[in-house]
């Protein structure tokens, strides 16, 4: 395969062997049938087995295919992948089609006597009568494929199939506390694992591993001694692809994207219940994804019933999405952050929504509630009272009490700061914004001389006094010489405090002592 194809080179395995090629390529060019499109030269047949080579004139067409998996071609259930130049293991056959009764002994004794091989490894299949072979040189594939066609074992012609190379094995029986990152420490230790340089490790099942090294020869090393991983021994075994579809049923591996990320967070957090519904079907494999995809382990035949279970199982989700304002976006997160909260509440902190998500779906109302009335309360009106000379501050904060008798209301440097409700706050707004809009000034020039005392009453405590009496919505402070600045809501308010200044001053006049 030149360079220049290895994007558009696929890999088409169970066509059977008398199945005419150019029935493959009329099936792999139609777009409308396989995805495909226009393919460059002629389908490759590998040797004599099921396994066809085809390159398209364009990636996306290759990529499309491969994307399907699964395709059909005259009642034939083909497999597509993307094909790697092929090489093949010099020191290892598949040996199948034994008696049901073989043992690795039997089979040993058989080769190493009449086909003269020295074995070092045998490897049981997952069919009876079907064994991995490893020999301590490399084989002579046709003069073993003779020998086994002239002397039959017990009766069965020994079926001899050349396989490619291995680089990967297969680790069953991972202790949860053993990590990926832990497993490509040990295989990659020569002196603790008789491995090698690691190209990939790979998660298959909660306890199953497969780890692909660089160099192949460090396989059987590998598989001829013990591991044991944080005191519990691991199954290590050669992982190999058969040329032949019922050697070894084939495992795969689906990624199910999900709605929302936050939907594969809640999935791993009703994991008995999700593993439950699965069960029949595949395994999930519990990790971390970037692309919300929930990864899954079945096998050949499963992946419709595994969709549709899980399509009915996201069904089953009743899913509710709050938006948040931004400026109490985080006060929400910090409240609602208890354990019981977080098997519901799942925040966007990037798009400043609330996602709420049960099976349940009264759970989902009652939360949804509880969120509203969160809402509600911690929503905060900041009003600038423009450096507390306007209504001198105080004044307009006991006017900003009377007007909103549901919130709490406080004075932070030159703000007067509402809380409660949203449609308390909302509704105090507007009347604040009101009040500002409306606020008047006066200047008075009176004989005000703030070290008298009126009735034996300092002279701001009398007149702040008088203003309440009256309800006066203003205040008042000295200005240059004998002026008198006179703050008010409203010029209604305004005249009836210059009234009020102007009566105090002129009546009192007399009863002025000096405090001295």
């Amino acid at each position: 395969m030149e360079g220049e194809d290895e994007g558009r080179t696929i890999l088409v395995s169970g066509i059977p062997t008398d199945f005419r090629l150019e029935a493959i390529q009329s099936y792999f060019e139609n777009k409308s049938r396989s995805s495909g499109g226009p393919i460059k030269g002629k389908p490759e047949r590998i040797q004599d087995s099921e396994e066809v080579i085809i390159t398209f004139e364009s990636e996306k067409d290759a990529e499309n295919v491969v994307q399907r998996k699964v395709h059909n071609v005259s009642k034939h259930k083909l497999h597509v992948d993307w094909y790697k130049n092929l090489v093949w293991q010099e020191d290892a056959v598949i040996v199948s089609n034994g008696p049901k009764d073989m043992s690795e002994k039997m089979l040993i004794d058989f080769l190493e006597k009449t086909g003269k091989l020295d074995i070092v490894y045998v490897s049981p299949g997952r069919k009876a009568g079907t064994f991995l072979v490893y020999c301590q040189n490399e084989i002579d594939f046709e003069c073993v494929q003779r020998m086994c066609k002239k002397k039959p074992l017990k009766g069965n012609q020994l079926t001899v199939d050349r396989i490619k190379e291995i680089n990967s094995v297969q680790v069953k029986n991972v202790s949860s506390n053993v990590s990926s990152d832990s497993l490509q420490r040990y295989f990659g230790n020569r002196k603790k694992s008789s491995g090698g340089d690691i190209s990939s490790v790979q998660q298959l099942t909660s306890d199953t591993y497969i780890v692909s090294f660089k160099e192949a020869y460090v396989v059987l090393d590998d598989c001829s001694r013990d591991h044991i991983l944080q005191n519990v021994k691991s199954d290590v075994q050669p992982l190999r692809e058969p040329s032949e579809e019922n050697t070894i049923s084939r495992q795969q591996v689906h990624d199910y994207l999900l709605p929302s990320k936050f939907h594969l967070t809640f999935l791993k957090r009703h994991k008995i219940i999700v593993n439950d519904q699965l069960k029949k079907w595949a395994e999930v494999i519990w990790k971390d994804s970037k692309f919300n995809k929930l990864k899954l382990s079945y096998s050949e035949g499963n992946l419709k019933q595994i969709e549709q279970c899980l399509e009915d199982l996201l069904n089953s989700i009743t899913v509710e999405i709050i938006d948040v304002t931004t400026n109490i976006f985080e006060d929400v997160v910090r409240t609602l952050k208890s354990e019981d909260d977080e098997m519901y509440f799942y925040f966007d902190i990037q798009y400043h929504k609330a996602h709420i998500l049960e099976f349940d779906k009264s759970s989902v109302i009652k939360m949804k509630k509880r969120l509203l009335d969160n809402l509600r309360k911690i929503c905060e009106f900041n009003l600038s009272i423009h450096g507390r000379r306007i209504l001198s501050g105080h004044r307009f904060f006991e006017q900003a009490q009377r007007q909103s008798k549901d919130l709490q209301v406080r004075i932070h440097g030159n703000k007067v700061i509402f809380e409660g409700q949203y449609s308390e706050v909302a509704n105090c707004q507007n009347n604040m914004y009101k009040i500002l809009r409306s606020i008047v000034k006066s200047e008075l020039c009176l004989p005000l001389n703030t070290g008298m005392i009126i009735n034996k009453k300092p002279v701001k405590e009398y007149l702040d006094e008088e203003l309440r009496n009256k309800k006066c919505i203003g205040s008042w402070e000295t200005g240059d010489g004998d002026s008198v600045l006179l703050y008010a809501s409203d010029k209604t308010h305004l005249s009836l405090l210059e009234e009020i200044m102007k009566e105090t001053f002129v009546a009192n006049t007399l009863d002025f002592v000096d405090k001295n």
